[in-house]
């Protein structure tokens, strides 16, 4: 990570030199480490003009994964390993110049307002894709079969948003209240598919601030929707 940025061969194709126009006097110091940071490129400290196409070239690429080095972060499962670029790149969302200077958070909240639907689904099926090569390396999965499931996955997030516009009286939408200061709140629900055969429960608990401190949801075997309701309540308690 200490190579020069320019003039070193840190990638399998050659330096990055010979593909921009000219490499600006005051980046001709920079190190590799100093534009690789935490896990996404810093082109807003660039006065140097690097194309689009290098740009996302780059993306696909790991720096410390390339050099050796097996540390992995969050940051890297869902955003800089080639895989999860390549998803992205393919939906159109989360690869632009734009996004590769910001942090992990940020970059999650910047896309959830471009499009909420498409990448909480890809944000989902990315992680499941990781897990399955963890758990059933015999069976990787495609690149073209995670855009499929996320796009159809976000197509049906959308519909039941839509539908519960219809369904859910004004009422009874947005209508938690935080707990007072130096107070958490627990909240749990459960629900019960008496034609599947089918029933869980999750639990969640915030503070005074909004903040999501500790949740959890569970299958449990089907009962009676007053059984599961308090099966739901006593997890509450007990995650409390």
């Amino acid at each position: 990570m200490s190579q020069s940025f320019w003039y070193h061969v840190w990638r399998p194709c050659g330096t990055l030199a010979p593909l921009v126009p000219f490499v600006h006097i005051s980046d001709s110091h920079l190190k590799l480490e100093d534009v690789w940071h935490h896990g996404h490129w810093r082109w807003d400290i660039l006065c140097t003009m690097i194309p689009e196409k290098v740009k996302l070239d780059l993306m696909l690429f790991d720096p410390i994964k390339q050099a050796g080095d097996k540390t992995e972060d969050i940051n890297h499962y869902f955003r800089t390993c080639q895989k999860a670029c390549q998803i992205w790149i393919s939906l159109n969302l989360g690869m632009t110049a734009d996004d590769s200077s910001l942090d992990f958070v940020s970059w999650i909240r910047s896309n959830l307002n471009k499009n909420e639907f498409l990448f909480a689904a890809a944000f989902w099926w990315i992680w499941r894709d990781r897990n399955n090569d963890i758990f059933h390396q015999d069976d990787p999965w495609s690149k073209e079969k995670i855009v499929h499931l996320v796009k159809h996955a976000a197509r049906d997030f959308s519909n039941v948003v839509i539908n519960q516009k219809h369904i859910i009286p004004s009422s009874l939408k947005y209508n938690w209240e935080p707990p007072p200061m130096i107070v958490c709140k627990v909240n749990c629900d459960a629900s019960v598919f008496e034609n599947e055969q089918l029933a869980g429960f999750g639990c969640i608990i915030r503070d005074s601030m909004e903040i999501w401190i500790k949740g959890c949801s569970v299958s449990i075997p089907p009962s009676s929707v007053l059984c599961c309701e308090l099966h739901a309540i006593w997890r509450g308690l007990v995650m409390a």
